[in-house]
């Protein structure tokens, strides 16, 4: 007996999978025709080039000018990457976090280090939820009552090297990495919690540890960051209470944080019953954790977890950025004057205000261009969960000649997003974006339109709904520290240190003859 509809149907059903076999076939075919850098290494693919070079950016920028705005690297294992830094590509991934997610490798390192509860973790509903949650406490109303509370953190920071310095001659270099670090560490806790983290020498220390941690580079912890996303979760977490130094930093840290987290809850949810209103982050999320209405409640742990989320993510990238600021002030002794009259000039009225701090031209175009050399976190990687295709500003010539004006991406494709090529893109900055250049922003040259990040067009503070949550914040406390350091401090480098740009999670200053992150200057009192 004859099936027509059942033949029908298996004819229907065979010609369609032909037809997506071919389709897959075809974006198979396209990735394989992207063009880039050939590796020399099935094992660690460009892994080392990217992270163990002695400055960042020496290959990484190089294979941008010879390959373009989107061009193949190879990861671990023979793993095809795409970098990406075409702004056209770079809104469409930024805009939607559902479909480029987050890689595997960065949630379990986040779970570990923070929890599954943070707002860096969590996606969709959630994200939004603790989002809007946080969003006042970030407002450009509330930054603008920060500036006192930056200078007061600057003054410390002050008399701390006046102290470190009273043993030394003038002449000899002193570090100042590690004390910017807690001095960004304090203006979190002042700003953000009421905390004053200078009187809690184990939390500070337990930070200073992970400041540590994150910082080793070698090729042993290249391929134990790639063999990640390969080990069931149960195992990984584990491995978290083995008696490893890294093991033990991070249960100190999560250790401390969730006891001093538990102790400001508990002080300001007593007060906020008194009726005080919600100000800071910690007033407003400990609000939140009261909250009857789904849509702004915040349980406990996430109260814990978002707290120690905002502290590492916030103070390390703060602190490195005045780190490089100082070099290149060290670097560019006619920087110093510059903008040391201008802050002597216009802010001659006790603390500053957010309108002082802004109206300091020349501070401020310094400042972007720090942040567009240096960007805090280089790369940010995204995996891709469904099939899409990815637009592009300028079409890619692939290795067969083929013209293309978009890439079909599979499931499972991972994507660098480009922070720090992308803010040295010749077609975005000019011939001399490799170039540490603060007239830039004063000459109208830098472009205003088409902007992809929430700040000067760079994309430092990453885009769309992931966008730093922090940005105003760490804009207005660099402008705070800077100008009051300019104001007390002439800076200059030592003639025997040779500083390294390295990457480690962030952009940090290594020295050279050391290998470990360092920046000594010779800091001399402005009399």
């Amino acid at each position: 007996m004859e099936r027509p509809f059942f033949t029908a149907a298996i004819g229907f059903t065979t010609a369609l999978t032909f037809l997506l076999l071919l389709w897959r076939r075809r974006r198979s075919d396209i990735l394989r025709k992207i063009p880039g850098p050939p590796s020399s290494s099935w094992l660690y693919g460009h892994m080392q080039e990217l992270i163990l070079a002695e400055n960042y950016g020496d290959h990484e920028f190089k294979w941008q000018e010879q390959y373009g705005m989107v061009y193949k690297v190879k990861g671990c294992f023979g793993q095809d990457r795409l970098m990406v830094s075409d702004p056209t590509a770079l809104k469409y991934i930024l805009n939607d976090n559902v479909t480029f997610a987050r890689s595997e490798q960065q949630q379990r390192v986040v779970r570990e280090l923070v929890g599954e509860k943070t707002i860096s973790y969590v996606h969709g509903a959630d994200h939004r939820r603790l989002r809007n949650i946080m969003n006042p406490a970030f407002s450009a109303s509330y930054i603008h009552t920060l500036p006192p509370i930056f200078k007061k953190v600057a003054d410390r920071l002050i008399e701390n090297w006046e102290t470190a310095q009273e043993s030394h001659a003038s002449d000899t270099p002193m570090d100042v990495f590690h004390s910017l670090h807690v001095a960004s560490l304090d203006a979190i806790g002042e700003a953000v919690m009421g905390f004053s983290v200078h009187n809690h020498p184990d939390y500070v220390n337990s930070y200073a540890d992970l400041l540590t941690l994150s910082s080793v580079r070698s090729k042993r912890a290249i391929l134990a960051d790639a063999f990640i996303p390969y080990v069931p979760r149960f195992i990984f977490s584990a491995s978290m209470q083995l008696p490893t130094s890294a093991a033990r930093f991070i249960r100190k840290n999560k250790n401390v944080s969730n006891r001093v987290s538990h102790e400001l809850y508990q002080s300001r949810k007593e007060t906020l019953g008194m009726g005080e209103k919600p100000k800071d982050l910690l007033s407003v999320m400990v609000k939140a954790t009261m909250s009857n209405q789904s849509a702004g409640k915040m349980t406990q742990e996430e109260f814990s977890q978002v707290i120690s989320a905002v502290v590492i993510a916030g103070h390390e990238t703060t602190a490195n950025t005045i780190a490089w600021a100082l070099y290149e002030l060290a670097k560019n002794p006619e920087y110093q004057e510059q903008l040391r009259q201008e802050i002597n000039t216009k802010l001659t009225r006790g603390d500053p205000t957010c309108n002082d701090l802004d109206a300091l031209l020349h501070l401020n175009a310094f400042m972007k261009e720090v942040l567009r050399i240096y960007a805090g976190l280089p790369i940010s990687e995204r995996q891709v969960t469904s099939d899409t295709v990815i637009p592009l500003s300028k079409p890619i010539i692939t290795t067969t000649g083929e013209q293309i004006h978009e890439i079909p991406v599979d499931k499972g494709q991972h994507i660098a997003v480009t922070i720090s090529a992308y803010n040295k893109l010749v077609p975005v900055w000019g011939k001399d974006a490799l170039d540490f250049k603060p007239s830039r922003w004063l000459d109208g040259s830098v472009p205003t339109s088409n902007a992809i990040g929430p700040y000067a067009n760079l994309l430092t503070f990453l885009g769309g709904s992931r966008v730093c949550i922090g940005w105003r914040f760490a804009i207005t406390e660099m402008q705070v520290i800077i100008s009051e350091l300019l104001r007390h401090y002439y800076f200059n480098l030592p003639s025997e240190s040779e500083i390294c740009c390295n990457v480690a999670f962030t952009i940090i200053p290594v020295a050279k003859a050391t290998g470990s992150p360092s920046l000594p200057l010779i800091v001399t009192r402005v009399e």
